[in-house]
């Protein structure tokens, strides 16, 4: 299910922890076999064109792109040479070596309009996982490493479950009533919600596409702007009462997030994941403070640990 991918992706990207049971969808007739058919065949799509020219947005009245991937579309000694100027500071030899425990590169830019005020954060994030592209080109098993990966620290976010609004996928009365026509048979539109550190709830629907091209597969994804009335994107605070009990604060609205999650092949032996995001981050979440800066970086690393464990698992 395109939608699964795509949340477990958009969590993963940002460190969150998740629970999250995708629905069932229909296994065959028509439609399925359709599906199927046109996921077999290597496409970027027209959203992840859109994420890399026109950006995402709007924040204001502005889009951000995000930056290309740093090594699909390359040659081989090509692919080589970005992954190593991908480790930086922590050095090939320590970036690359086969460990659960091996560093992931991360890297958090503040956006700021042209007013000189920050506005959102461009986040880079990757790390090298040994195997063969061939095997996560299994969707099943992408998603599966992902949603365990998301699992493993679920302490201080949760996103919609199968029984919750949150997390399902828009029928095609929904996407007929809100105007909204897919530009191809496997984007899909799902209505998600996630906690940012039990301090902010954001929830909306995301435009996702399958990205698979011939050294790279993964998902693109935005929050979609176009929808309104309850599927419209919101940020809610969340906080307690004097008694304990947890308090939704009332909606505003929000745009301005999404992003790109590849797993793109090194060479023969090596994989490098590799998640570009652009996040909106209004200025009453934190009160212009760096928390969520500071707090990404560490649910990255855990949920980088988790996919290289859950892929070395399911070899078994």
């Amino acid at each position: 299910m395109q939608s699964a991918l795509v949340l477990l992706s958009t969590l993963f990207v940002m460190g969150l922890g998740a629970s999250y049971a995708p629905a069932q969808q229909p296994s065959s007739g028509p439609q399925s076999d359709q599906l199927a058919k046109t996921e077999q065949a290597p496409s970027a799509g027209a959203l992840y064109d859109q994420l890399l020219e026109k950006g995402i947005g709007p924040i204001g009245e502005r889009y951000y792109p995000i930056a290309s991937p740093s090594v699909a579309g390359k040659s081989e000694d090509e692919r080589l040479a970005a992954a190593q100027e991908v480790s930086g500071r922590i050095g090939w030899k320590r970036f690359s070596k086969d460990s659960i425990f091996a560093p992931v590169a991360i890297n958090i830019e503040s956006i700021k309009n042209d007013a000189g005020q920050k506005v959102a954060h461009r986040i880079h994030c990757a790390f090298v996982v040994y195997g063969q592209l061939e095997e996560l080109k299994n969707q099943e098993l992408l998603e599966n490493i992902l949603l365990a990966s998301t699992k493993e620290d679920n302490t201080e976010s949760q996103a919609g479950s199968s029984d919750d609004p949150d997390g399902q996928e828009l029928s095609q009365q929904q996407l007929r009533a809100a105007g909204v026509d897919p530009e191809s048979e496997t984007e899909t539109f799902a209505k998600i919600g996630f906690a940012l550190f039990n301090r902010v709830k954001v929830s909306g629907v995301i435009r996702a596409d399958r990205v698979e091209l011939a050294d790279a597969v993964g998902a693109a994804w935005q929050f979609d702007s176009r929808f309104v009335g309850e599927l419209a994107g919101q940020w809610r605070r969340l906080s307690k009462n004097n008694l304990g009990a947890p308090v939704v604060g009332e909606p505003n609205n929000y745009t301005g997030c999404g992003g790109l999650m590849l797993v793109q092949t090194i060479d023969s032996e090596r994989l490098l994941v590799e998640s570009m995001m652009v996040m909106h981050e209004p200025p009453e979440w934190f009160n212009g403070s760096q928390f969520l800066r500071s707090k990404l970086p560490s649910g990255m690393q855990e949920n980088a640990r988790s996919f290289r464990r859950k892929l070395e698992q399911s070899r078994k």
